[in-house]
């Protein structure tokens, strides 16, 4: 057994607007557009919880954003943007808090000790023993 075997990928069923979606995640395919997308949204959503995220903040994020959030929900559910931009603020809301969670939990807890493993291990190995 490596430590591969131990990953647990975690994964939240959210119900909005009709729609249940499974929210896991992401594959490496999902990761380089996600990543640009989220680049410069993750510290104003960050800064914006800090700051207690009044209507003001929420209109900005939404304002400077809000394309970006979109996309990087559709890219991340593998899911129709149409039906993605039919939801409420609320749902949407909804959705984009599971995704920043569950990829947290995952990067945090599987992803970042798995390759430090594997780092660690190639590290440990010399050129006539790789």
């Amino acid at each position: 057994m490596s430590e591969f075997d131990a990953i647990d990928i975690p994964s939240e069923e959210v119900t909005v607007g009709g729609h249940t979606y499974t929210v896991r995640p992401l594959t490496i395919a999902q990761l380089p557009p996600f990543a640009r997308l989220m680049n410069g949204v993750l510290p104003a959503i960050v800064e914006g919880l800090k700051d207690g995220l009044e209507i003001a903040g929420i209109l900005r994020l939404l304002g400077d954003h809000g394309e970006a959030l979109i996309a990087a929900v559709v890219i991340a559910l593998k899911a129709d943007r149409a039906q993605i931009e039919e939801l409420s603020a609320v749902d949407f809301v909804q959705l984009v808090l599971p995704i920043i969670k569950v990829n947290s939990d995952y990067f945090a807890r599987s992803l970042s000790p798995a390759v430090q493993a594997v780092v660690t291990q190639a590290a440990g190995q010399t050129p006539s023993s790789a």
